[in-house]
């Protein structure tokens, strides 16, 4: 598994998107008012280094292997544990006091990593090799409009302003999105199509 995880895994984005949200943390907790928006965009960086973690680099070669893509995924889930890691640490270390927020920019984060994971672990699952690179620049692009533009800010409070925003709504909404995410990676992980052993030509 290690070994899977040494070529697998692009440490080398792991390593950038790791000091790109500390600096980002950094910055939101030394000026939090001037620099909320920076939380969201932190959060789409994270979930889009998920969903490159999860490609399979090797897609035409361990698509026909032996492997499981469960185990697969799992080797390749210590790049995505290293991110959980970075960005708990980063919150909860450099993010300051977050107006009373921080605890929800923790659950922002984990949930967005949970429902891309899941969503990219289910296109591997139907057969995408790749899906990870097709996702990751919407997943940044889409979380940095809608935190620093926030369209539809009551109806769709994905990163709500520290004092007026609805933050019940919000937490109701995270938890949606990781249980859609875990949904998805257990469909994954359970497609009968993975089990299923080729059939010897006659």
């Amino acid at each position: 598994m290690l070994a899977h995880a040494r070529v697998a895994v692009p440490w080398a984005l792991v390593l950038v998107c790791s000091v790109m949200i500390v600096v980002m943390l950094a910055l939101l907790g030394r000026w939090p008012g001037q620099t909320w928006a920076l939380g969201g965009v932190a959060v789409g960086a994270l979930a889009g280094a998920v969903a490159w973690c999860l490609d399979e680099p090797l897609a035409e070669i361990v698509g026909a292997a032996a492997r499981h893509l469960r185990w697969r995924l799992a080797s390749q889930g210590l790049g995505v544990a290293v991110l959980a890691m970075v960005w708990v640490a980063a919150v909860m270390v450099l993010g300051g006091d977050l107006f009373g927020r921080r605890s929800d920019l923790v659950l922002q984060g984990l949930a967005a990593m949970v429902a891309v994971g899941g969503m990219t672990a289910w296109l591997r699952s139907r057969g995408s090799g790749h899906p990870g690179r097709v996702l990751a620049p919407y997943v940044v692009l889409i979380s940095a409009g809608l935190a620093i533009t926030r369209p539809l800010a009551r109806q769709l409070p994905l990163f709500p302003l520290p004092y007026e925003g609805p933050w019940a709504a919000s937490r109701v909404l995270w938890v949606l999105l990781a249980g859609i995410g875990v949904g998805a990676l257990l469909l994954a992980v359970t497609d009968a199509r993975w089990r299923r052993r080729p059939v010897s030509p006659r």
